[in-house]
Order: structure tokens, then C-alpha cells, then sequence
């Protein structure tokens, strides 16, 4: 965080190749699960939680990127929940159209399979 990483590793976090992908939502979730009140902060000011909700949507990745970015909104979403209300992550993530995903994802079910 310091070192002013945080903007490059969201940016390959969307648009690198899955392995690459892979690490950069790693180092992301990292630092939101263990990571201070402000260190946090500075994640979701980089642009996590857009890049977490794209990762998490994209049809191109896989299925441990996904689980990657569903981890790293799980655990901004908790983090936040002791700084509302409104839990002003989640207020992030509305605005990154994650609902919208969200709402995807129950439509299609934990097999993938579209309900009916």
C-alpha cells in the first residue's frame, strides 16, 4: 500500500491473463481481509471494489478468480458492516452495479444452470 502498487494490481486484476488475474485478486483480498480500517480505505481507493464486481461477472475467468473476487466483496461488505449505516461499501458496490450481478447469480442457481 505504501509503495503505490494498489492501482496497477486492481488494473491487472481485471485485464491480465487468468494466472496473473489470479495472484492480483489474491494480493487484493488479502489486503481487505487482514487489512486496518484505513488500509481497507485505500484498497476500495484504488478501485477494488468496481475491479472485484468486473472479475466477479466476467464470463472469461476462472472459476478460482471468481471465487477470488466473491471472497474480497464478502469481506468488504463485512468490514464495512461497523461503519454505517449505510455500510458505505455496500453503497460502493451498488454503484459498481454488483447487485446487478448478484441478482445474476441466484437467477442462474449454484450449478450455473438458468432457473426457471
Amino acid at each position: 500500500i505504501e509503495a503505490g502498487l494498489l492501482p496497477g494490481i486492481v488494473t491487472t486484476a481485471i485485464g491480465d491473463s487468468s494466472e496473473v488475474r489470479a495472484e492480483a485478486l489474491w494480493a487484493l483480498s488479502n489486503a481487505i481481509t487482514g487489512g486496518s480500517e484505513a488500509s481497507i480505505d485505500a484498497v476500495v481507493q484504488a478501485g477494488a471494489i468496481e475491479a472485484l464486481v468486473v472479475t466477479a461477472g466476467a464470463n472469461d475467468v476462472t472459476e478460482r478468480c471468481n471465487e477470488l473476487a466473491i471472497n474480497g466483496l464478502d469481506s468488504l461488505l463485512q468490514a464495512g458492516e461497523g461503519r454505517g449505516p449505510p455500510n458505505p461499501y455496500a453503497v460502493q458496490l451498488i454503484k459498481a452495479h454488483g447487485v446487478d450481478w448478484l441478482d445474476g447469480v441466484q437467477a442462474r442457481g449454484a450449478d450455473g444452470e438458468e432457473k426457471l
